[in-house]
């Protein structure tokens, strides 16, 4: 419906199944009006490096379409290889966090933590982590001086690793406000 409303001729869809070390990843192209498959695409990724997963994936989309793509320079920090372990907990918390109840913010928050502690270069681990700390004031009662504080901290940690991570600028964003 929202394809429709906006004008879209066509919606990528996609899936990601993690097997052993290897992600399967599987997009569709699809008509919104017919819901017709109009191209599908099966992809193995290492995600060793995130950037480069994503990366990996975006030219491969690109290149099946036909299409052109220019990557924009300075993205040094984000091509960082990203320990494999790492990224599982890190997506894991991601999930935990959308559950927005008490037990999914706490669990989100430990796995940021362990993310962090296996690869103290991660930025989107250091980032979570800074989210997760603003979350438990409202769901767990963390006080806010302490979580602000431990925020900020790993927010800074995150820029650090990547002066331009959207994410931890948000954080800081909502640490300062």
């Amino acid at each position: 419906a929202l394809a429709r409303k906006s004008g879209a001729d066509a919606v990528l869809t996609g899936s990601a199944e993690e097997k052993q070390s290897r992600i399967d990843v599987k997009l569709r192209l699809v008509d919104p009006d017919s819901g017709e498959q109009l191209w599908a695409l099966t992809l193995e990724q290492d995600p060793g490096s995130e950037q480069a997963f994503r990366d990996g994936i975006v030219a491969s989309v690109v290149s099946s379409l036909g299409a052109a793509l220019e990557a924009p320079a300075g993205n040094a920090a984000r091509d960082y290889p990203v320990d494999p372990q790492a990224y599982r907990l890190q997506a894991q918390a991601r999930w935990f966090v959308q559950r927005r109840s008490i037990d999914g913010v706490s669990k989100a928050h430990e796995l940021f933590k362990q993310a962090v502690e296996l690869d103290p270069a991660y930025a989107d681990a250091f980032s979570g982590l800074a989210l997760s700390f603003i979350h438990q004031i409202q769901y767990t009662g963390m006080p806010a001086d302490s979580a602000y504080a431990q925020a900020m901290a790993a927010a800074e940690r995150a820029l650090e690793l990547d002066p331009e991570h959207s994410e931890a600028i948000a954080a800081k964003a909502q640490v300062l406000a």
